[in-house]
């Protein structure tokens, strides 16, 4: 598959981080509160540091391939690329944030730390939560913010609201840094048709990683428009929205593998975790986070691909932001297992009511 140079998309991510403030989205996607001072004093948000963890990154696009079909229906050798097209959750200069909570906390408050050094509330109002697992007594917590900064790095901390109130024992998230540099790629080392449904999620180590998010899932049925499925392969910890979880956990570093079922390594945290099945296929996206929360990589461009088909005779490609794993109980035991599994591979669990939408691993992938 034909691909921009890698130093031109970094250069034109790197264009979009810094221009903070510099488009008019804010009508649509509303507007931080506007406070005209903040106290340079206030340089420690009150409240009681708390397990719950916050992962800053800035929005980066999600990078879809437009080719024109020539030969057979798909990819083949003959296709040309038209166009690249980038696809973002909010837009250039957008700072985003999740925040994985196991406090009682209802609701969250985001604060950012500003130029003078003191903190300041980016919102007038409260986050409330994206998601619940029950299971383990947490909830995600996600936030943008418009107006970041303009200077390199920008840093952000979280503070519960616990009973409707915000007292000096609310429950805080780590500090967290959004910097401005490229995230990298986490490279997926695991089976891709393991014999064994409770399977092993195994990658290589990214280098200043504190830990790794990983989450096991399907795309949902009423994932229906183009764009929210090309915006499912963006740059993210985890994919929050229309997704089914079978699995969502953090592992810390330096452990680069963890098997579904167990407990994991030493300071393995399972936020959620539901059976997987034979014969199935499941998206596993794995991320690295550092020290300061920042999101440092994720199974993005080594990911495996979905193909759009178009009625113009063109299509797009585009990364899903993870790998298609796809446990199968095969009586062949010997090196054939593989290969036999392989022609199996269809779209049909991940995108049951797309015909026209294709998952293909990227090593199959068969353009120029």
């Amino acid at each position: 598959m034909h691909r921009m140079g890698s130093a031109h998309v970094i250069s034109r991510r790197w264009t979009a981080l810094v221009m903070i403030g510099a488009f008019a989205v804010f009508g649509a996607l509303g507007c931080a509160e506007r406070i005209t001072s903040v106290d340079p004093s206030f340089t420690t948000v009150e409240g009681v540091p708390s397990p719950s963890q916050l992962v800053v990154f800035a929005d980066l696009p999600n990078q879809g391939y437009v080719y024109r079909d020539t030969l057979e229906s798909g990819p083949s050798n003959g296709d040309y690329l038209l166009e690249v097209r980038d696809f973002y959750t909010f837009g250039p200069g957008v700072v985003r944030g999740m925040i994985f909570d196991y406090t009682p906390a209802a609701a969250y408050q985001v604060f950012r730390r500003t130029g003078n050094g003191g903190f300041q509330q980016i919102r007038d109002f409260r986050l409330t939560e994206k998601k619940q697992w029950v299971d383990s007594q947490s909830e995600l917590y996600t936030f943008f913010d418009t107006t970041p900064a303009s200077w390199p790095s920008v840093t952000y901390v979280g503070r519960g609201v616990v009973a409707d109130a915000v007292t000096p024992s609310s429950p805080l998230t780590n500090v967290a840094d959004v910097v401005l540099a490229d995230v990298d790629t986490v490279h997926y080392e695991g089976e891709r048709f393991p014999s064994d449904s409770l399977f092993t999620i195994e990658w290589l180590p990214v280098a200043g990683a504190a830990g790794y998010w990983l989450q096991v899932y399907q795309l949902r049925a009423d994932l229906r428009t183009f764009n929210e499925r090309a915006l499912s392969g963006a740059p993210a910890p985890i994919y929050a929205d229309k997704a089914t979880d079978l699995l969502v956990a953090y592992v810390p570093a330096p452990f680069t593998s963890y098997q579904l079922g167990t407990a994991g390594p030493p300071g393995t945290r399972v936020l959620h975790r539901r059976q997987t099945f034979f014969n199935f296929q499941y998206v596993v996206r794995v991320s690295a986070v550092g020290s300061s929360g920042e999101l440092l990589a994720y199974t993005g461009e080594n990911s495996d691909v979905a193909v759009q088909l178009f009625a113009d005779e063109t299509y797009i490609v585009y990364p899903i932001g993870g790998v298609v794993v796809s446990p199968t109980a095969d009586l062949d035991p010997g090196p054939n297992r593989q290969g036999a599994s392989r022609a199996g591979i269809s779209a049909r669990a991940i995108e049951p009511m797309l015909p026209d939408l294709r998952i293909v691993p990227r090593a199959a992938l068969r353009l120029p």
